[in-house]
This record gives C-alpha cells, sequence and structure tokens, in this order.
C-alpha cells in the first residue's frame, strides 16, 4: 500500500505493483504473471551470484578478531 500511495505515475512504480497491475482487474494470466515474476528475479539473482562471495567475505572479515 505505501508505495501505490508515494508513486502516482506509471513511470516510477516499484516492480512489485507494476506486477500487480499488469495483471488486470478481473483476469489474471498466470503463465504471463509468472514469466513476468521470474524476468524480474534474473537480476538479483545474478547479483547474488556474482557478488555473494564478496558479501560473504565482508560479513566473515570481522568475525575473527
Amino acid at each position: 500500500m505505501f508505495p501505490l500511495v508515494l508513486t502516482q505515475s506509471a513511470n516510477v512504480q516499484v516492480l512489485p505493483l507494476a506486477i500487480v497491475q499488469f495483471q488486470g482487474q478481473h483476469t489474471m494470466d498466470v503463465p504471463l504473471t509468472m514469466a513476468a515474476v521470474l524476468l524480474s528475479a534474473i537480476p538479483l539473482l545474478l547479483a547474488y551470484i556474482f557478488g555473494g562471495r564478496y558479501l560473504r567475505r565482508g560479513l566473515l572479515a570481522g568475525f575473527g578478531k
């Protein structure tokens, strides 16, 4: 509800809000919605795959002292 109140313009919507509005008012195309969710998750998964070791290294850097 918070992003819906703060972003009135369609150009600056957050991704979950855009996916909800993408579904339609009375109908829901499940395969198309799942494709949109999968495509929106790909950048996060890639960031974790390529940056995960740096994240773990940074979290463990101060642990042994």
